[in-house]
C-alpha cells in the first residue's frame, strides 16, 4: 500500500507531502505544485493522491510567488536518476506540467508523463515534436535511415523474403506488429521493381500493395524504429498515419522530370494501357510504378482496359496523363528521401 503523509499549514500557505510510489525506468519523480491561493484543501489532496497514483515520489505543494511557471530539472548524480517537475495549478482546477495539461481524471495520461520522462528525460517532455509524433532529432534519424538505397530485386518475390533484405540494410530496427504479420506471410509477390528507390518510398510502396503500412515508432525508452502495421487500423498515435510513398515534388516538375516534357510523335491505336505504358516506360529512364491495391479497390485492370490516341506531336506527362485518364488513372510525380524522381500510378484523389 502506498502511504501518504500529509500535514496542512494554511497560515504559511504550504502544504508538504511525503509520498512514496514503485520507481519506474530507474529514474524518481519529484513535484513541487504552485497552487491558486483558492485552492481547497480537498482539492489539493485530490492532486496529492492522483500524482501519488500516477508515480511521483515526494509532492511539495506551495502558494505561488512571481515569476513562477512550469519547469523540469534534472538533479541526477552518484548514479541516481531524479528529475523534479515544478507544476502549476490552476483556479480551474488543471495543472500545467511542462508540454501537458491535466485534470483530475487524467490518471493514465500523467502516468504516461510520469514514465515519458522517466524512460527518456526531459527531451521525451519538452522538445517540440512534428510528424508522426517525434523531435526534430528522431525524425532526422528515420529519414536518413530510410534514404539508404533498396538495391535489390524485388518484382516478382515474396513480400516477407523483400522486407528481410531490407531490414538488413537499414540501420534502425523494424519491427512488425503482430496483425500486419499474417497479412505479410499470406500477401502476394511484389508487382513492381522499387529497386532503384531509397528504402522509405520502396517500402512504403511495397507493403502498400499488400493492404500494410509503414510509419515511424517510439518505443518508451529505446530508440525510435520503423513499424510495419495494417493500413487503415485506428489507434494511430498521431494523424500522419504512414509513410508516405515518396513525397512531393518541391521544384517545378520540369526541373524534376525533364524527360516529361520532350515531345514526340505519337499513334495509340488497338493497344491495352499494360502494352501501351510497356512501350512508353523505357524511354522515360525513370522508375515508374502502380498503386496496385488503389487499382484493385477500384476494379482497374490495366491489361484489359484498351486506350487509344489519334496521331498527335505531344510531350510524354501529356501522352501519359491522356492515356491513363481514359482509365481513370493519374500518373503522380513523387521523389523519393534522396531526391530521385519516379511515376507513382495510381486512382485520381488517392492518399499517397
Amino acid at each position: 500500500m502506498k502511504r501518504l503523509l500529509v500535514l496542512i499549514a494554511f497560515a504559511a500557505a504550504q502544504i508538504t507531502a511525503a509520498l512514496s510510489a514503485a520507481p519506474l525506468w530507474g529514474a524518481t519523480v519529484s513535484v513541487e505544485l504552485i497552487s491558486d491561493r483558492g485552492m481547497q484543501s480537498t482539492a489539493a489532496q485530490q492532486w496529492l493522491q492522483l500524482l501519488s497514483d500516477a508515480g511521483a515520489v515526494n509532492v511539495r505543494l506551495r502558494g505561488g510567488r512571481p515569476g513562477d511557471e512550469p519547469r523540469i530539472e534534472d538533479l541526477s548524480g552518484r548514479g541516481a536518476e531524479i528529475y523534479k517537475l515544478t507544476g502549476v495549478l490552476t483556479s480551474r482546477d488543471e495543472l500545467i506540467f511542462p508540454g501537458a495539461k491535466f485534470g483530475l481524471r487524467d490518471r493514465q495520461k500523467l502516468r504516461d508523463y510520469f514514465a515519458d520522462l522517466k524512460a527518456d528525460g526531459a527531451a521525451a517532455i519538452t522538445a517540440p515534436k512534428g510528424m508522426f509524433g517525434l523531435t526534430e532529432p528522431q525524425f532526422k534519424s528515420v529519414f536518413d535511415d530510410l534514404s539508404t538505397p533498396l538495391t535489390i530485386d524485388t518484382e516478382g518475390r515474396p513480400l516477407e523474403e523483400v522486407l528481410s533484405d531490407a531490414a538488413a540494410r537499414l540501420r534502425l530496427r523494424l519491427s512488425v506488429e503482430p496483425r500486419a504479420a499474417g497479412v505479410l506471410r499470406s500477401a502476394g509477390p511484389v508487382q513492381g521493381d522499387f529497386g532503384p528507390l531509397s528504402a522509405g518510398a520502396a517500402l512504403a510502396g511495397m507493403l502498400r500493395g499488400a493492404g500494410l503500412a509503414l510509419r515511424p515508432d517510439k518505443p518508451r525508452g529505446e530508440e525510435v524504429q520503423h513499424l510495419v502495421f495494417v493500413a487503415g487500423e485506428a489507434a494511430r498515435k498521431d494523424s500522419d498515419g504512414a509513410w508516405p510513398v515518396g513525397w512531393p515534388v518541391e521544384t517545378s516538375p520540369r526541373e524534376a522530370a525533364p524527360i516529361l516534357f520532350e515531345f514526340l510523335n505519337v499513334e495509340v491505336d488497338g493497344f491495352k494501357l499494360a502494352e501501351a505504358m510497356g512501350a512508353i516506360t523505357p524511354r522515360l529512364g525513370m522508375p515508374v510504378l502502380w498503386d496496385t491495391r488503389a487499382l484493385a479497390e477500384k476494379k482497374i485492370d490495366p491489361a484489359t482496359t484498351p486506350v487509344q490516341l489519334a496521331r498527335t506531336r505531344t510531350y510524354y506527362k501529356r501522352l501519359l496523363d491522356k492515356l491513363l485518364f481514359q482509365a481513370r488513372l493519374k500518373a503522380n510525380l513523387r521523389v523519393d528521401e534522396v531526391g530521385k524522381a519516379f511515376l507513382y500510378i495510381s486512382t485520381s484523389g488517392a492518399k499517397l
